[in-house]
C-alpha cells in the first residue's frame, strides 16, 4: 500500500512505483529544513563575514553573495550527510565490494529499509530543486541545473520501477564524493580563507577527476556494457536508464572542460576565480576576463 510499505516496519520490500509518491510529499519537508539551515546558521555566519545582500540583484532574480552563500552552505550540508550515510548503509552490502551482485537474481531483488530511506531521500532532495530552479528561472546556469536535476530524478525513478536500485546507489555515493570539496572550497572563498580554499579546489579537483571520470564510466559503465545480462537490454525502461546515464557522462566532460578553465587560471593568475556560484557554467565571463587581462 501506498501510505504503509513494509519499510516502515523495518522489513525489506521490492521497490514499487507507487512508493514514488513519497519523495514529492517529502520535497516539502525538505524544502523547510534546507530553510531553516540557511536561514538560521549560513546567513549568520555570512552576514558577520562581510557577505552582502542586495535586493537589487534579488529583484532580478540573480542571487546575491549572500544568497549564493547559503546555498554553498545547503548543497555542503546535504552532500556530506548523504554522502557519509550511504557509505555507512553500504559497507555491509556486497555488490559495493563486488558490483556484479548488482545483477544477482535480479529483477526479483528486495531492498532494506536503510537503503530504501537513502534512496527516498535523495529523489526528495533533488525533487527541492526542481522547485527551487522554477523560483530561480531566470538565473543564468538554470538550462544546466535544470537538465541535471530531471535526469537525475528520471535515472532514480526509472532505477527504481525496473529494480536496478543497487547499481543505483553506487552511482550516488560517487557523486556525492566530489561535490563535498566543490562546495567546502566555495564556503572558505566567500569566508577569506585562500589556503583552506585552494587545498579543498585540489581534492575536489582529485576526486572528480576519480569519480566522475573514473570510477563512473569505467567501472559502473563497463560494468553495465560489459557484465550485466544480456537480457536487461531488452527492457525499454533500462535502455532509458543507460541513455540518461550517458547524457550525465556527457555533463561531465562539459563540466570537466570548465573546471580545467578555472585550474588553467589558477596556475596562470596564482588565484582561483570566482566560483562561488551553482556551476561552473557561471564562470566563464570571469575567465575570459582574467584571461584578457593576463594577455
Amino acid at each position: 500500500m501506498i501510505w504503509m510499505p513494509d519499510v516502515f516496519h523495518g522489513s525489506e520490500v521490492y521497490p514499487d512505483a507507487s512508493h514514488l509518491f513519497y519523495p514529492l510529499v517529502l520535497s516539502v519537508i525538505v524544502t523547510f529544513v534546507r530553510s531553516f539551515i540557511e536561514r538560521n546558521f549560513w546567513e549568520p555566519l555570512g552576514i558577520r563575514n562581510g557577505i552582502k545582500s542586495s535586493k537589487a540583484i534579488e529583484e532580478h532574480h540573480q542571487p546575491s553573495e549572500l544568497q549564493y552563500f547559503k546555498e554553498c552552505g545547503w548543497r555542503f550540508v546535504y552532500h556530506t550527510t548523504l554522502f557519509v550515510i550511504g557509505i555507512f548503509i553500504l559497507l555491509d552490502k556486497p555488490w559495493l565490494w563486488n558490483i556484479d551482485e548488482c545483477w544477482t537474481n535480479l529483477p526479483n531483488q528486495m531492498i532494506s529499509a536503510e537503503v530504501w530511506w537513502y534512496y527516498i531521500i535523495h529523489m526528495s532532495v533533488y525533487t527541492s530543486h526542481i522547485y527551487s530552479q522554477v523560483l530561480h528561472r531566470k538565473r543564468n546556469d538554470f538550462v544546466e541545473m535544470f537538465i541535471h536535476h530531471v535526469v537525475t530524478i528520471l535515472l532514480m525513478a526509472l532505477s527504481w520501477v525496473s529494480n536496478t536500485v543497487r547499481i543505483g546507489t553506487l552511482v550516488l555515493v560517487v557523486h556525492d564524493s566530489s561535490d563535498i570539496f566543490m562546495e567546502a572550497a566555495r564556503i572558505a572563498k566567500f569566508l577569506k580563507y585562500p589556503r583552506i580554499c585552494n587545498l579543498c579546489f585540489g581534492l575536489f579537483f582529485i576526486s572528480w577527476i576519480v569519480s566522475r571520470l573514473g570510477i563512473f564510466p569505467f567501472h559502473i559503465l563497463k560494468n553495465i556494457w560489459f557484465d550485466a545480462p544480456i537480457e536487461i537490454f531488452g527492457s525499454p525502461i533500462i535502455s532509458s536508464l543507460i541513455l540518461l546515464l550517458h547524457i550525465l557522462l556527457g555533463l561531465h566532460l562539459f563540466w570537466t572542460y570548465l573546471i580545467l578553465r578555472i585550474l588553467y587560471t589558477f596556475l596562470v593568475l596564482g588565484k582561483l576565480v570566482d566560483d562561488s556560484r551553482s556551476t561552473p557554467t557561471e564562470l566563464v565571463d570571469d575567465l575570459n576576463s582574467n584571461e584578457k587581462k593576463a594577455n
